[in-house]
């Protein structure tokens, strides 16, 4: 798999697809530190893969630091069984979860 920021393959569209948000006040949530997030949108360009799936970056820029990594697969949990196999370590969908479990 060889991914590939969405922006370095549409440059054009920067402008009318980038997606951030504003963090003010966060109230409840007060692990999320205050300040404006964007999501990096990278897709798989290899033309021999069929993985189907993004990994969305959320990064600030001041400081620059990426708080979360979100893998999203768009097609059904048996399709992912065939083409990662059943062993596979990617293959699990509660992988991270498991690993923050009491």
């Amino acid at each position: 798999m060889k991914f590939s920021s969405f922006f370095e393959e549409f440059p054009t569209l920067i402008q009318s697809e980038f997606r951030n948000i504003f963090i003010s006040d966060n109230g409840l949530f007060k692990h999320i530190t205050p300040g404006n997030y964007a999501f990096l949108e990278m897709y798989c360009v290899d033309p021999n893969c069929d993985c189907r799936k993004v990994i969305i970056h959320v990064i600030t820029a001041d400081p620059f630091k990426i708080w979360a990594i979100l893998n999203y697969g768009w097609e059904s949990e048996e399709h992912y069984r065939a083409w990662w196999g059943k062993s596979h370590l990617l293959y699990s969908p509660w992988r991270l979860i498991d690993r923050f479990a009491a």
